[in-house]
Parts: structure tokens; sequence; C-alpha cells
């Protein structure tokens, strides 16, 4: 048996027997999506949960200072960076910043692995919002909102984690990058199901992790698995110079873009450059 059906057959068991090994989402991470998500929940109640941790405020102070600052005073508290930048945004880089750690490794060859499913996933994450952002605008009764949009794009391929993980453990000296891949292409959806539900993060979520890569799986009305795959398809078509045109008619026929150009507009490329500074 050749090593990566030694691996998969080991993660398929892990998985039917639920005892696969799931990252938690740390602390800080999980009390702001918890504030953030609280009706009752106030910025100040943001603020101080922030400002409990260094690495959090200071990546918060510079997010107001840069992406949100349009020519406003310097600020240097964490109250007035709250204030300025708002709870959207405040949850995004809080959790980003939380996944980001999950994402280390000794091992070289899967710390790259893990650099590339990282830089994929806020790629990914960037455009969604971007490309979501003109058909919100023009449809305010729609269920997708864009925090929960944001998140589910940059947990996209969160199934990589436990498989690069498993692979270290498994196989340390027989791995290389496109073995890696091929097992992340086969089951991460399959894992990444486990870890959002684990998470409690809600079942549009799993759909996004759980359908993304399956492009016989699609939706009746516009949602997130949408936007999620169109984000995919622009990171595609700049990392791989991939013709992603035939697959962006379908969403024109859809209702989700306007146009085949979606990706040159300067709509799009405007909210882009202001949605990767949130994650620098």
């Amino acid at each position: 048996m050749s090593t990566e059906s030694a691996l998969l057959s080991i993660l398929t068991e892990k998985i039917r027997q639920d005892a696969l090994i799931l990252p938690t989402l740390p602390e800080v991470a999980i009390k702001i999506r918890d504030v953030a998500d609280d009706p009752a929940s106030t910025l100040h109640d943001i603020a101080r949960v922030v400002g409990t941790d260094a690495a959090l405020s200071a990546r918060i102070i510079r997010v107001a200072n840069t992406a949100y600052n349009s020519r406003s005073a310097t600020i240097d508290t964490v109250s007035a960076a709250v204030f300025r930048i708002g709870l959207r945004a405040i949850k995004n880089v809080a959790i980003a910043m939380a996944l980001e750690q999950l994402f280390i490794s000794s091992n070289p060859i899967v710390k790259s692995c893990l650099r590339r499913v990282w830089q994929q996933s806020v790629a990914v994450a960037c455009a969604s919002i971007a490309v979501s952002e003109e058909y919100l605008l023009t449809h305010k009764s729609s269920p997708v909102s864009r925090d929960r949009l944001a998140l589910a794009a940059l947990l996209h391929e969160i199934g990589a984690l436990p498989i690069l993980t498993e692979a270290e453990i498994q196989a340390p000296d027989q791995i290389s990058t496109k073995f890696l891949n091929n097992v992340i292409e086969k089951v991460s959806c399959t894992v990444g199901v486990h870890i959002v539900r684990h998470w409690n993060l809600g079942e549009d979520f799993a759909k996004v992790v759980w359908q993304w890569r399956n492009g016989a799986f699609q939706s009746e009305q516009v949602d997130y698995l949408d936007f999620v795959r169109l984000g995919y398809l622009y990171y595609q078509k700049t990392q791989f110079n991939i013709d992603v045109k035939e697959e962006l008619e379908y969403y024109v026929d859809k209702g989700a873009i306007n146009s085949v150009d979606v990706f040159m507009s300067h709509e799009f490329t405007n909210k882009l450059a202001q949605e990767r500074l949130l994650y620098e």
C-alpha cells in the first residue's frame, strides 16, 4: 500500500470512528465571536475583549489606521479603533488572527503547505467579499451577511489542518508537496465539515466546506457557496492564469454577478484592496 493510500485509510477510519483530532478555536476568537453575535453587546464590550490580547489589540489599531483611515486622525487606543472599524471587521480580524496561529508546523514541507493553504484562504475570503458587494447592495433581503461570508470563505479549506497534522505524524519522512495536495483535495471537505460542526458555526458553513469543490452541486438561490466559489475562481485566475469565463457566465445567469468582467471592475478591485488590508 502506498503512503498516500495508507494515510487516506487512516484518515477515513478516524473520521468514521470520530477519532480525528480536530483543531480548537483559540479562546480569544470564541469570546470575540460570542460578544459580536450577542445583540445586547456594545462596541465597549468588544473593546474590553480585544484589550485582553496584546497582539490582537495591535492588529486592530493598525487596521483602523490603514484600511479604515479615510484621511481621519491617527488613533492609538483599542477603544477608538473599535469604534472606527466596527463589529464586522473586529470579528473577522480576530478570528483570522486566531486561525493563522493554527497554521504552524516544524516540518518544512508541511509548513510550506500550511502557508499555501492559509494564503489561499485569505485570498478567497477577500475576493468573496469584494465580488459579493454589488449583489448585497442591491439585494437587501438576501440571507447572505458579509461577516459570515468572510468567515465561511476563510474556512473553506480548514479541513487541510488535521490532514497535515496526521501526515506529519504518520509519514514525516515520506511526504511531498504533491502528496499532501492530493490528499487534501480528496478528503479535506469531509474533514472540514467535522471541524465547522465541532465549532458550532452552523449548517450554512458546513454546506460551504462540504460542497465548494463539488461542481455538480448547485443551490437554487444565491448563497454563501456561490460567493466562496466566485472567490476561488478569482484565486485560480490570478494564481494559475486559468480561464474562468465559462464558470462566470453561470453566475451571471444565476444573478450573483452582472458581468463576466466583474473581476476587472473598479468596484471589485477597490473593495478587494480594502479587504486585503485586514489580513496584512
